[in-house]
């Protein structure tokens, strides 16, 4: 996607709720929110670690956004 975009992945924040979708955003050098809403639970991300977990994107600020692009 950030290719399609024209920008480097280092500066991108994926917002995401499965386990495979963090391993992508990862394995593209993106920062990754894992969002638990959809029933999931940190554990179910064991093996592929979000850089931050929220509950729902009522959750997110600009500052933990700005906190997990610096990751």
């Amino acid at each position: 996607a950030a290719r399609r975009l024209g920008v480097e992945p280092s500066p991108c924040v994926v917002i995401e709720y499965a386990p495979a979708g963090v391993q992508a955003a990862k394995a593209a050098g993106m920062a990754c929110v894992a969002l638990l809403s959809r029933g999931r639970r940190r554990e179910d991300f064991a093996k592929f670690p979000a850089d931050l977990f929220v509950q729902s994107l009522r959750d997110l600020s600009p500052e933990m956004l700005s906190q997990v692009m610096d990751v």
